[in-house]
């Protein structure tokens, strides 16, 4: 009986003796692997409020942006509608031609020579095309002084003009000098 008394207890001893040696293997490890874990959890916090406060930042633009957008949808409708009421003060398109010829007609007046001229179609625009414009390039040389004139005369003119470019191409040398060559291309407007 006391052999298996001796027994019992040296099992008793094994088993607990594995399982103490289990409880401090697993510690260890879960020791060595818990404060990754922590460190791995507060990294992942640290990053979500970081991305929080970028979704917040950006969100705040996008407002921005919206605002911003929705301003100049109704500053480009309030000039869409001042464009229309332009028409009824506007030459009528069948009139082009003749509003395109005293033009010419006031350039040469003032002594510049057309040398080169260049005219596009038409093109409707406005809200649902309610006005025309219409743009042409010439390529002008003259004299200083009757270029400023030809830019004074055009403004004094009933017509809507715009110059959308002028670019000087040669300001002339010697005897020629202040006789320039210019490249200017017109936009005018017309009523439908």
């Amino acid at each position: 009986m006391m052999k298996t008394r001796s027994k019992t207890l040296m099992q008793n001893v094994g088993i607990y003796s594995s399982l103490g040696v289990l409880v401090l293997v697993h510690g260890g490890i879960w020791g060595g692997v818990r404060p990754s874990i922590d460190q791995d959890k507060d990294d992942l916090v640290q990053e979500a409020e970081s991305l929080e406060m970028e979704v917040t930042q950006m969100s705040a633009q996008s407002t921005k942006f919206k605002e911003e957008i929705e301003k100049c949808r109704q500053i480009l409708g309030d000039r869409e509608k001042e464009l229309e009421s332009y028409g009824e003060f506007l030459p009528s398109i069948k009139e082009k031609n003749s509003s395109i010829q005293a033009i010419l007609s006031l350039i040469e007046e003032l002594k510049l020579t057309i040398e080169k001229q260049e005219f596009e179609d038409a093109k409707a625009s406005g809200a649902a095309g309610s006005y025309y414009t219409y743009d042409f390039t010439l390529q002008l040389r003259g004299a200083y002084q009757n270029f400023k004139l030809m830019l004074n005369k055009i403004q004094q003119t009933t017509m809507i003009i715009r110059i959308e470019k002028f670019e000087v191409i040669d300001y002339g040398v010697g005897n020629d000098a202040y006789h320039w060559k210019a490249m200017v291309n017109f936009r005018t407007y017309f009523s439908r």
